[in-house]
């Protein structure tokens, strides 16, 4: 697990932007859409894109990295610089370990709309059925003896306003259900505004 943190918007915000000071505009020189970024450090950011476009940012420049995969990626998450995924419009799952990326899942059977990294090698997925784009499921991916194994995870969903989560609020909590609430799980996680799951 890792610490997580909200960068403030010490300006306020207008219209849905952040007016805050830190932000500075940069130029990636890549001719794609890019749909999600990621960073461990200031010298460590992911950016993913259309047609299997990721992108690093080694703190001075923008280096386009090998994904092994042509669809368009949609999702990128991690814990740090060597333990970071990345989901694929395709319904795929990446893994960077540091030296390279590898597909550890080739078929979701789901669209990810947003990844949790829970610890080394181990994540959440949230999205939507590829069969049925009305429907969400949750899945776990963990490698366990060299080998990565999603499970189905059993959710209750309260969902908020909009009806889905493009990203999980960095609210994750170990030990039993809180009061309140119902099931066998050992954590809880929070995928928007008033949305909850619980697994074991």
């Amino acid at each position: 697990s890792y610490t997580f943190g909200f960068v403030s918007c010490a300006n306020g915000c207008s219209n849905g932007t952040c007016t805050g000071s830190g932000w500075v505009k940069m130029t990636s020189n890549l001719t794609v859409n890019l749909r999600t970024v990621w960073g461990s450090a200031a010298n460590a950011v992911w950016a993913g894109g259309d047609t299997g476009t990721l992108a690093f940012y080694n703190g001075a420049q923008w280096q386009v990295r090998p994904a092994g995969t042509s669809m368009h990626i949609v999702q990128v998450q991690g814990s740090s610089a060597d333990n970071v995924f990345a989901g694929t419009e395709g319904a795929e799952l990446l893994h960077f370990d540091g030296t390279g990326w590898t597909t550890v899942v080739t078929n979701l059977s789901m669209t990810p709309r947003a990844l949790f990294t829970l610890g080394p090698k181990d994540v959440l997925v949230y999205g939507t059925v590829t069969t049925n784009s009305t429907s969400y499921k949750v899945v776990r991916v963990r490698e366990t003896g060299g080998v990565w194994t999603p499970t189905h995870v059993t959710w209750v969903a309260r969902f908020g306003p909009g009806g889905s989560a493009r990203m999980f609020a960095a609210c994750a909590r170990a030990g039993p259900a809180p009061a309140g609430r119902t099931g066998n799980g050992s954590a809880e996680a929070c995928l928007g505004p008033d949305t909850h799951f619980t697994w074991g």
